[in-house]
């Protein structure tokens, strides 16, 4: 999820188990230490961007972090709670529940979360919701300008935490239910279309959990289509894109591929472009694709070999203006309209 959504999640947590004690501290410092996780994209700073995202939600998203780390920030705010009683352990519970609710919310995105490293490098999703969505983060968000405007001590600040709590935590489970729906759909159009497949995936467009992606892989490729759940008749029309495999032979004594391959759980293509050649993570789907078929891949990586390994360089940019993407993707949301061939 992206950062304000962990901030006033931690924020709400520490509301919930810490007002009592420091007051509304608890509300940033729960907000705060929701964050840390994240340090991790500071690789971006000294990797090529592939091996940055592949590092992204590793250790540091894993619960041995969070077992870890909890105790030793509860150090820190330590001469908080010296003046009444000893709280040291009521301190690290609460850290350990915030930098948890990080781990919590990055598992409902696609992106794939190591939750058991450095034990093992699968990474885990439910691919419920995208990565920012305003129906999950302004309840959240709402509740806590409230709450830092209102008085410590005012009876009111338990009900306005819950009721902006009690909504986010409705809407997550609003896109599990909304996806077990699509995920009929997508399976009953593949049975009536008589298309075979290995396994596919489903998850939500940007900004929204209406309009959905899905990837169908087949032995030599995958069918994908976007689906609206305003979408009447229930119809699907899928997309079909070759794996192109064989371009595999051009790196098949490159140690990095093998990763990206299982960084993308599978759900990926080569394509071409002259001479130049891209490794495409398909589980982000495409760059306004909703509005552009055929449009480029959101995670697809320029991949040339070199004398002393992969270069990789990063390419995902839009073919129409944010402003016509956002306008597309909100009419296709409602099931006004489809994508056009550029």
């Amino acid at each position: 999820m992206d950062l304000v959504s962990h901030f006033i999640t931690g924020a709400a947590i520490g509301e919930f188990t810490l007002r009592k004690h420091i007051g509304k501290r608890a509300l940033w410092a729960g907000g705060l230490v929701s964050l840390l996780p994240d340090s991790d994209v500071l690789a971006n700073l000294f990797y090529d961007p592939f091996t940055a995202a592949y590092f992204h939600r590793g250790i540091t998203h894993s619960f041995l972090f969070a077992i870890l780390a909890s105790p030793v920030i509860a150090l820190l705010p330590w001469r908080l709670f010296r003046a009444r009683e000893n709280r040291f352990f009521q301190t690290a519970h609460f850290y350990f529940l915030v930098l948890l609710s990080h781990i919590a919310l990055d598992l409902f995105t696609c992106y794939g979360t190591g939750v058991f490293e450095p034990f093992s490098h699968k990474r885990y999703s439910t691919n419920t919701i995208f990565v920012v969505d305003p129906f999950y983060t302004l309840p959240l968000l709402i509740s806590f300008c409230i709450l830092i405007i209102r008085k410590k001590d005012d009876q009111l600040r338990k009900t306005v935490n819950l009721l902006g709590s009690g909504l986010a935590a409705a809407y997550l489970l609003f896109t599990f239910m909304n996806k077990y729906q699509v995920n009929k759909v997508i399976k009953s159009n593949l049975a009536e279309q008589q298309l075979s497949y290995e396994k596919m995936m489903t998850t939500p467009a940007p900004l929204n959990n209406f309009l959905w992606f899905s990837i169908v892989k087949s032995r030599q490729g995958f069918y994908t289509t976007y689906y609206s759940i305003f979408d009447n008749p229930k119809k699907v029309e899928f997309d079909y894109v070759p794996r192109n495999e064989l371009i595999l032979t051009l790196f098949q004594d490159n140690d990095l591929i093998p990763v990206m391959q299982r960084f993308s759980k599978g759900y990926y293509c080569f394509t071409k472009k002259g001479r130049q050649v891209y490794f495409n993570d398909m589980r982000f789907g495409r760059a306004s694709g909703w509005a552009v078929k055929d449009s480029r891949w959101v995670f697809s990586y320029n991949v040339t070999n070199k004398a002393d390994g992969l270069e990789i360089l990063n390419r995902s940019d839009l073919e129409i203006s944010y402003r016509e993407a956002l306008n597309s993707l909100i009419k296709r949301a409602a099931g006004h309209s489809s994508a056009e061939k550029p």
